[in-house]
């Protein structure tokens, strides 16, 4: 009897001991995944590309939460913006970029940063009327999401997300619509740069 009560014990410690080095062991790659998700935005506002594309591809390993995935593949899209946009408009890294932002969207659907970096990679693509169409749509999902996080990179107001709306709707030839959203622009930001700019052309 005594013998089997040790037995038990000894199994249940020996249970616990492996259920802690898991534990352990996910927490690391929690916090791996962290610092090389902070590594890479570190990187990107360096312009350091490279070193920011391997930083966020080494964020998504192991058991990350999703919220760490989603930002890795939108800290992807956003280098591969930054890769383009350095050097020239290269169709490839934008390609890189719109599927890069597609995961960081489909991970997390409250990702407005990505939702706006997604429709900066559609409008520079320009491939089809399609393009411009999605871009506003994605601009307005952002604009009716989590304000908190849409204004970490090129587009710091609402002012310039209507004035981006401004831009898409002059591609498609809808000047109509493109001086309601360059007007709400100004009335929100009246020295907006973009929207003076776009105001200069259409009127």
């Amino acid at each position: 009897m005594m013998f089997r009560l040790i037995y038990i014990l000894a199994l249940m410690v020996l249970i616990i001991m492996i259920w802690a080095g898991c534990n352990s062991n996910y927490d690391g790659e929690i916090v791996d995944s962290y610092t090389e998700l902070e590594n890479g935005w570190q990187e990107y506002a360096s312009g350091n590309y490279g070193s920011a594309i391997l930083a966020f591809e080494g964020a998504l390993n192991g058991e990350a939460p999703t919220d760490i995935i989603a930002d890795s593949y939108n800290g992807l899209g956003w280098t591969y913006l930054g890769i383009s946009q350095n050097i020239d408009v290269n169709s490839a890294n934008i390609d890189n970029a719109i599927s890069k932002f597609h995961k960081a969207i489909e991970k997390d659907q409250a990702n407005t940063d990505a939702m706006v970096g997604h429709a900066v990679a559609l409008l520079l693509r320009r491939s089809t009327s399609e393009d411009y169409h999605e871009a506003i749509k994605l601009v307005d999902s952002a604009l009716n999401g989590d304000s908190s996080h849409i204004y970490r990179h090129d587009y710091k107001s609402k002012a310039d997300l209507h004035a981006f709306k401004s831009q898409c709707y002059c591609y498609l030839g809808e000047i109509d619509k493109a001086k309601i959203e360059v007007d709400l622009a100004l009335s929100m930001e009246y020295d907006n740069k973009t929207a003076i700019s776009i105001k200069k052309l259409i009127y």
